[in-house]
């Protein structure tokens, strides 16, 4: 799904979704929401995916629009803003792609130094080599900067001024993370739109120092904001016409196929500082555990017997929300367990109970871990909730096939239901194959529809 924000004819707001209509598109007027902050809003109050707020407003939404007339009509805004600009903040992360170093580390130096490394190289270096860590460890950092607040922020096709003491004016495209600050003053991921930073590439030259001044420019976001995950290899081109012809035109490349970091890496871990413990609990009391705070420094905290404990990013995340549902209500599971069978339960003595983002293959079956599994399962899912929602869904009373190649409007549908229920798409998949609801669940492996077998005993 993707979401513009745009002027009606009469000079109100509105928000246009665009989703997928049989082998084409559809966009739409979303009734209700004037902005995308306003369904942010209301995505955070109801622990709910933005995706399912739209689509529980758009029953029955019959307005439908052409996004590239109102491209020409110039009544296109940012797709995301704040009706006070000083409260939205724009900052950026540098060297973190594959070729933005070269550009950079030639600004720096000068013509002796060839052998010598610049502190851009370094930096960037740092991210080839700790970027993107493995489970378990911590990566490091990128470099940050700040841009400016809301005043700076232009909408698509709108001209991008430079200030009087400007001494040039560049192009950088940029994939921009769009996050939202809830009441409850937690940060939340909305999804990804198209940027131009712009800079000012002469004065940074004059002195890397003067990075932070070159970035005090306008810039503006592209038309749309994709909801959920960014694609892996994002790939486009940067144009730059005077009196009609074309002066500058070349590719660029982005997605984390293309950078030198996670965009997980780029985002903090408090709970655990590389994302891989999810959630936690213990049903004993008076256990200590090293956890991270705002500013990445350890700490512990302190579990009664009855708290739980979630990664804070997987918390924040509007996309993961199926995910972050059915960790709460694992570990949920574990109390649950604990209190039903306070003698029986956690024999093995065990005082911390882990849920992770990659468990390790075992051979000997967990069994606390599978009872809290099946326990979170039956909360999140049960049985007449899903019959009613394969009813809902245009199902009937089960599916044929589940494979997003080859049984495409199931799949849409499956999804669809999954984001209604407020699970992850793996967890609705396990629950109908364990309730005997779907024929052929074919979700880990599209193509598994046939075995074959070598002729000739071979």
């Amino acid at each position: 799904m993707r979401l513009m924000q745009i002027k009606t004819e009469n000079g109100a707001r509105a928000v246009v979704a665009t989703v997928p209509n049989g082998a084409g598109e559809r966009s739409y007027i979303v009734p209700g929401y004037a902005t995308v902050y306003a369904l942010a809003q209301a995505a955070i109050a109801a622990k709910s995916g933005i995706e399912a707020v739209v689509e529980a407003a758009s029953v029955g939404a019959t307005e439908e629009v052409d996004r590239a007339a109102l491209l020409a009509s110039g009544r296109v805004l940012a797709p995301i803003d704040h009706e006070d600009p000083a409260h939205l903040l724009i900052t950026g992360t540098g060297l973190t792609h594959l070729g933005s170093a070269s550009a950079r580390d030639a600004m720096h130096k000068t013509p002796d130094e060839d052998e010598v490394l610049t502190d851009s190289m370094k930096m960037f270096r740092m991210g080839l080599e700790n970027g993107k860590p493995a489970v378990g460890q911590q990566g490091v950092q990128p470099e940050w900067f700040y841009k400016g607040d809301g005043a700076l922020l232009v909408g698509p096709g709108q001209p991008l001024t430079a200030p009087s003491f400007a001494q040039d004016g560049g192009e950088e495209p940029e994939v921009a993370g769009i996050y939202i600050v809830g009441d409850n003053g937690q940060p939340y991921r909305i999804g990804f739109a198209m940027a131009n930073e712009f800079s000012d590439h002469i004065m940074e030259r004059v002195n890397y120092l003067y990075l932070a001044h070159s970035k005090l420019r306008p810039c503006s976001l592209g038309p749309e904001l994709l909801v959920g995950a960014l694609p892996d290899d994002v790939r486009g081109r940067s144009r730059i016409l005077r009196d009609d012809k074309v002066i500058f035109d070349e590719p660029f490349l982005s997605g984390e196929a293309n950078m030198s970091h996670t965009l997980a890496n780029l985002e903090y871990h408090h709970l655990s500082l590389d994302g891989s413990v999810l959630g936690l609990t213990s049903s004993y009391g008076a256990v200590t555990y090293k956890v991270f705070d705002y500013a990445d420094e350890e700490s512990y905290c302190y579990l009664d017997g009855k708290t739980i404990f979630i990664e804070r990013d997987l918390n924040e995340d509007i996309s993961q929300i199926g995910r972050c549902n059915f960790t709460k209500a694992h570990e949920a599971g574990h109390q649950i367990l604990k209190i039903l069978f306070p003698k029986e339960y956690g024999g093995d003595n065990r005082k911390l109970h882990f849920c992770l983002a990659h468990p390790p293959k075992q051979r000997k079956m967990d069994w606390l871990e599978w009872q809290a599994n099946a326990i979170a399962s039956v909360i999140l899912m049960p049985k007449e909730v899903i019959m009613r929602a394969l009813f809902l869904f245009g199902f009937g009373e089960r599916v044929k096939m589940i494979n997003k190649v080859y049984a495409t409007w199931e799949y849409k549908q499956f999804s669809s239901m999954a984001v209604f229920l407020g699970v992850s798409k793996t967890a609705l998949s396990i629950r109908l194959t364990q309730l005997r609801l779907v024929d052929k669940n074919y979700f880990g492996n599209p193509y598994d529809l046939t075995d074959i077998y070598c002729d000739g005993g071979i």
